[in-house]
């Protein structure tokens, strides 16, 4: 985003470098509860919905109790996870945000 006021000659454009951030993508995924911050992961590149799954099976699963209530945007990925059965079989609730 440039500026669009600033020091330069009447009629002209200002002239000036935009930083952009084209660096490594480092996502972090992770729940929160009562307790605070539990159940964290971090990967190299884009999370779609086969690194989802494997957040839900391999570290929130283990943390899921009976009677835990799973909050969830529509995010694509949520929606295509397995995090409704998951939370079946540990007898938790999955509730939806409106879009």
């Amino acid at each position: 985003m440039t500026r669009l006021y600033g020091p330069a000659p009447k009629g002209k454009r200002i002239a000036e470098r935009v930083p952009h951030n084209y660096g490594a993508q480092r996502p972090l995924i992770s729940s929160l509860s009562l307790g605070g911050v539990e159940a964290t992961m971090s990967i190299s590149g884009a999370v779609d919905t086969e690194v989802f799954d494997a957040y839900i099976e391999q570290v929130l699963r283990p943390t899921i109790k009976a009677g835990d209530v799973l909050v969830l945007d529509n995010l694509t990925v949520h929606r295509a996870s397995r995090v409704e059965q998951v939370a079946a079989e540990c007898k938790a609730t999955v509730i939806w945000l409106l879009p």
